[in-house]
C-alpha cells in the first residue's frame, strides 16, 4: 500500500525501495513487479523495466492479454521508438496496445494508445476505427452512476485522434468536473497523452495550449 501510494505522488526511488522490501517478505508477486517496473519507467530506466516485463511474461505468457501488463510493454517500446525513431518500436509499441485492445474491447486505455500509434503508422483507417470503438465504449461508461474522469480524457484523445477539437475541449472539462478530481498527476500524464495525439493526427500547436488551459481549471 505504500509502495502505490509513494508511486501516485511521484516518489519513484521510495516506492521501489517499498516494492522491493515486500517482494522479500512475499516473493515474486506479479502487482509488486508491475508496479516496480512501472517506477522504473517514470525514472527512464527502460532497459530494467523492459526486464521485468520479459521476465513476468515468460513466468506466465497469458499476462501478455493483460491490459496493465500488456500496455506497460507497450508504454516501453513506445519511449524507446521517441527516443531512436526507429519503426520496430513503433511497432511493438502499436502491437502490444492493440493486444490488450483486442483480448478485452472494453479496455479503452490500451485501444487509445493504439489508436494513437496507428496514426504515428500512417495508417489513418485502422486509427479512426479504433477511436470509433472507444467512443462507442466510452459512451456506454458515462451512462454508470460513477464515472472515472480517464473515461473522459479517453474520450478527449479519441476526439482529438479525429480532429474533433472543440468536442475534445469539453471532454476534458468534464473529467475535471468528477468525483473525486483528477490529482495533479493524473492531469500531467492526461497532457502528455494529449500531446500525443496531438503530434500524431499533426494538429496546430494551439490546440495543445488550449488543452493545458482547460486541465489548468
Amino acid at each position: 500500500l505504500l509502495s502505490r501510494t509513494l508511486l501516485d505522488n511521484g516518489e519513484y526511488a521510495a516506492a521501489i525501495e517499498e516494492v522491493d522490501y515486500a517482494l522479500r517478505l512475499v516473493g515474486r508477486d506479479v502487482d509488486l513487479l508491475h508496479r516496480r517496473a512501472l517506477a522504473l519507467v517514470e525514472m527512464q530506466n527502460l532497459p530494467g523495466a523492459q526486464e521485468l516485463v520479459s521476465e513476468l511474461l515468460a513466468q506466465n505468457p497469458a499476462l501478455k492479454f493483460n491490459p496493465e501488463l500488456a500496455s506497460l510493454e507497450g508504454r516501453i517500446y513506445r519511449e524507446r521508438w521517441q527516443v531512436s525513431g526507429e519503426c520496430e518500436e513503433l511497432d511493438r509499441a502499436f502491437e502490444a496496445y492493440l493486444r490488450a485492445y483486442r483480448a478485452d474491447r472494453t479496455q479503452y486505455y490500451p485501444g487509445i494508445n493504439a489508436g494513437g500509434l496507428a496514426l504515428a503508422k500512417g495508417d489513418a483507417t485502422q486509427a479512426a476505427a479504433i477511436f470509433t470503438d472507444v467512443l462507442d465504449t466510452c459512451r456506454a461508461l458515462r451512462e454508470h452512476l460513477v464515472v472515472s474522469y480517464w473515461v473522459d480524457f479517453s474520450v478527449g484523445e479519441a476526439h482529438l485522434g479525429l480532429g474533433e477539437v472543440e468536442e475534445a475541449l469539453f471532454d476534458y472539462r468534464q473529467g475535471l468536473s468528477r468525483t473525486p478530481e483528477p490529482p495533479t498527476r493524473d492531469k500531467l500524464s492526461a497532457m502528455r497523452g494529449a500531446r500525443r495525439m496531438i503530434r500524431a493526427k499533426g494538429l496546430a500547436d494551439s490546440v495543445a495550449e488550449q488543452i493545458k488551459q482547460a486541465l489548468a481549471k
